[in-house]
């Protein structure tokens, strides 16, 4: 059976692991919002290398 001290530090590890696994999720929630353009970003883009648009 494990020591209480054991447990304590199974428990901040476990605490520390999810509080990164959060922080990683917000950071590549983030970097998708950033890499989606919308509508009008892709006309500008479709206008600047004269390429036919297909909306």
């Amino acid at each position: 059976m494990n020591s209480t001290y054991e447990l304590q530090l199974l428990a901040r590890l476990i605490h520390k692991h999810s509080l990164e696994e959060a922080q990683e999720r917000r950071f590549s929630r983030h970097l998708k919002r950033r890499a989606t353009i919308t509508s009008d970003e892709y006309r500008q883009f479709v206008v600047r290398e004269e390429r036919p648009c297909h909306c």
